[in-house]
């Protein structure tokens, strides 16, 4: 076998990013199977994963696709890798400490693997075995499949760079409530993520100097972004432990609410009827050569709610979350499959539709699709990235005011609107919402009931064409809902909610961009 060693395989961001990202969009490309033969911490003999892209590192570091617990000491950090070299794949030796075997054997910088071969990271360390399928092609995977693939192996090792290149930094202005909530759950993840910041600021050394400057204003926004997040997180906590110990007694039907403490008035009641749990049950996605996967694996949900004139009214990132990457929570699941789709959509011809359901606390059931909503994307605003030294674009949305979506129905509903009102709205009003926060209301889709809250006018009029509001806390799962205001004795709706920052801050769409 060949002596010497081989730390640094060149242009391994874009290789993996590069790769998978054909794997998705083409059912051509090779994949193969690495199957772990020995027990360990985090892996079990008998497991096998499938390896879609072109370059991987095996190792303990938070960075490697196959990745060992920090208790296998006798596993580098970086211990080995595998890449691609035309038709071949490559074992690498990494590690200056520990031994990689191949057949028993020493790898002192690289050997050619075959199928069948057994790697061992040190002598007494875990083995694993490389297989390459019969059919290899990952047209064989579903798209589900591949997608979970990708952003294991390609997006997870590399995502900061990947906010290096400056998409990160444009989104995160808008983090989800749930996506908060996550990271408060998953505290010890955060810290790892910073340590992985870390790790890639040391490598910066064998890079470019304007990718070392883009690295360093990653780790600078993730610390800025800690903080946010333990924030938000302590508040929900909080809202979590008060909203258990309202709970009803065992027998009671009424459901947990979190929110606002203001007493429901009994007039609300007739609206509820109207205001609807919207769940997305299924989404398909047609690639341009005709190949078309359903799944279920991306599911969100959100708030709608049905107006006298016959429309049924959302917002529009509750539709097309793809337009909204970072600004997900629960509605959007992973931010990573929504810029994962983005970018089918606008650089691979990739078509997406889907199933969407809406359940009233009256029990009747919508079924939409999402071709079947009128949205405005005029005011979109193109980005672009480089992937495998390509320009790829995205389309955003996170600036537009435009976070309204409706569609036209054979059924009237009992909300009345009022699109003047909205504009003139005055610093201190009292405004009423109904929703379904971090899908509070809607647990038994045998007892629905939307969750009440209220919001105060934050300023006189419009904000960035959108209604500011303070004293009034807007989660996940809100979105989509309408917000009224009371005028002789009857409640008009005057917009829908989009989304909310920090504590008390929220945004609400006006009514009047529908009319």
């Amino acid at each position: 076998m060949e002596g010497g060693r081989e730390t640094i395989v060149k242009n391994k961001f874009s290789k993996s990013i590069g790769s998978g990202i054909k794997s998705l969009t083409s059912g051509g490309r090779d994949f193969f199977i690495l199957e772990h033969k020995t027990n360990s911490t985090n892996f079990r003999a008998g497991s096998q994963k499938e390896i879609i892209v072109g370059y991987i590192e095996l190792g303990r570091d938070p960075n490697c696709a196959i990745r060992f617990s920090e208790q296998e000491k006798t596993v580098s950090r970086r211990h080995a890798a595998i890449n691609k070299e035309g038709d071949n794949y490559v074992l690498l030796n990494l590690s200056n400490i520990n031994p990689t075997l191949l057949n028993g054997r020493p790898v002192a910088k690289k050997y050619y693997l075959n199928s069948g071969d057994e790697i061992q990271l040190s002598v007494e360390g875990p083995r694993l075995g490389f297989i390459v399928p019969s059919n290899n092609k990952t047209g064989s995977l579903s798209i589900g499949k591949r997608m979970s693939l990708f952003r294991e192996q390609a997006l997870r090792p590399y995502k900061r760079a990947i906010a290096g290149l400056g998409v990160a930094l444009a989104l995160v202005m808008l983090v989800g409530g749930y996506f908060l909530f996550q990271l408060n759950q998953e505290n010890r993840g955060l810290e790892t993520d910073l340590e992985e910041a870390k790790t890639l600021l040391e490598d910066t050394v064998a890079i470019t100097t304007e990718r070392a400057d883009s690295l360093q204003q990653v780790n600078e926004q993730l610390a800025t972004e800690k903080e946010e997040a333990q924030r938000r997180a302590n508040r929900l906590t909080r809202r979590l432990r008060n909203a258990e110990s309202a709970a009803p007694a065992a027998g009671s039907a009424a459901p947990a609410r979190p929110g606002s403490q203001t007493a429901q008035p009994n007039d609300v009641n007739s609206l509820y009827k109207d205001v609807y749990y919207v769940k997305v049950t299924q989404v398909t996605v047609r690639m341009s050569d005709g190949e078309e996967r359903s799944t279920n694996e991306l599911s969100w949900t959100g708030t709608g709610f049905l107006t006298n004139d016959n429309r049924f009214v959302t917002a529009r990132h509750v539709i097309e979350p793809w337009f909204y990457p970072i600004n997900s929570g629960s509605e959007g699941g992973a931010d990573e499959n929504l810029l994962l789709i983005n970018i089918l959509l606008h650089n691979y011809g990739a078509t997406i539709e889907m199933k969407i359901e809406a359940i009233s606390s009256s029990g009747e059931k919508l079924v939409f699709s999402s071709s079947d909503f009128t949205i405005d994307r005029t005011q979109d605003k193109p980005e672009e990235i480089e992937i495998e030294d390509q320009p790829h674009v995205v389309r955003l949305a996170i600036e537009s005011p435009n976070d309204i979506a409706f569609a036209r129905i054979n059924k009237e509903g009992g909300l009345s609107t009022s699109p003047q009102i909205a504009a003139n709205l005055q610093a201190t009003e009292k405004l009423y919402l109904l929703g379904y926060p971090l899908g509070f209301g809607a647990t038994d889709l045998n007892d629905i009931s939307p969750i009440y809250s209220t919001a105060t006018v934050a300023r006189s009029g419009l904000e960035a064409g959108s209604i500011i509001t303070t004293d009034g806390s807007i989660e996940s799962g809100n979105s989509g809902g309408p917000v009224f205001v009371k005028r002789n004795e009857s409640y008009q709706v005057i917009g829908v909610v989009s989304g909310g920052w920090g504590e008390n801050i929220g945004k609400i769409v006006p009514i009047s961009l529908i009319y």
